[in-house]
């Protein structure tokens, strides 16, 4: 997810200053997460029309880091980057995006600089290639220090993940997004359980509307998301933001220790391979 920032300082070459930022001691919130045991892939990482493979980066790289990943962006992006409200929440920004355009480019063996994209109708980014939308389809999702990016060959995708922290009033929150049976287990939950397990709903009701592109258009409060784990995919077949049903499939994430992550996948009998970026 993208959040807002205070302000940007260029210097030559299109980097960033970081000023006070660079030795800075972080807050306990945004401590360097402990990443989870998924594997370090092979540089170019074969993409199977059935499989679908899932990145997960820390962003807090060293200075020199950021800031080429800086100089992979677009204007368009630095722009983005310069009207968030913090210069942390620029630096994941900057590195969620770079990291992002560097994977696109392993799978098409292109330029990570030279990668356009395009918004579909409600804001979702697609990959263009010299004659229109790439078959490459991808989904970023990233929360205080750790970012998601999930790819696949011709099926819609979304990947959300949530760093788990209290959350106030979450009964009264989740009467508004979350179906009947879902409130029970939330209401039979203990109190030190309480925000994890919403948190899981949430993650998983954002991948599910990320996969569909355009939102849904039946109520999150009748979307049962229920029963899903990390193991094995459950199956649903949900209305989208025009009313057409579509089949999309989701699991669980464990990318680090303290968040919690979901993945909706457009069809069946894809196999997911869940991969650790290295900077």
């Amino acid at each position: 997810m993208d959040e807002a920032a205070r302000r940007r300082v260029p210097s030559q070459g299109g980097a960033f200053a970081y000023g006070g930022m660079v030795g800075r001691k972080m807050t306990p919130c945004e401590a360097r997460p402990h990443l989870c045991d998924w594997e370090f892939p092979p540089r170019f990482p074969a993409l199977l029309p059935d499989a679908v493979h899932v990145w997960c980066a820390a962003l807090d790289p060293l200075p020199d880091c950021v800031r080429q990943y800086a100089e992979l962006l677009s204007s368009d992006e630095l722009a983005r980057a310069a009207r968030l409200r913090s210069m942390e929440h620029r630096r994941r920004f900057v590195v969620a995006h770079g990291v992002l355009r560097q994977i696109l480019a392993r799978y098409v063996e292109g330029d990570p600089l030279q990668l356009g994209f395009r918004s579909g109708p409600q804001g979702k980014p697609r990959l263009v290639g010299s004659t229109g939308d790439h078959r490459l389809s991808f989904n970023l999702s990233h929360c205080t220090e750790i970012a998601l990016v999930a790819v696949a060959q011709a099926r819609e995708l979304g990947v959300d993940v949530e760093r788990l922290r209290s959350i106030d009033r979450a009964d009264a929150i989740a009467e508004r997004y979350l179906c009947p049976a879902e409130q029970e287990t939330l209401r039979a939950t203990t109190e030190d359980a309480k925000a994890k397990l919403f948190l899981t709903y949430w993650t998983r009701k954002e991948a599910l509307l990320k996969a569909t592109g355009d939102g849904l258009s039946m109520p999150l409060d009748r979307l049962d998301v229920s029963g899903v784990s990390d193991a094995l995919p459950r199956l649903l077949t949900i209305p989208d933001g025009s009313g057409v049903m579509r089949l999309l499939a989701i699991m669980d994430l464990k990318p680090a220790a303290g968040y919690a992550g979901a993945l909706a996948v457009e069809g069946y009998g894809w196999q997911p391979a869940c991969w650790r970026w290295k900077h």
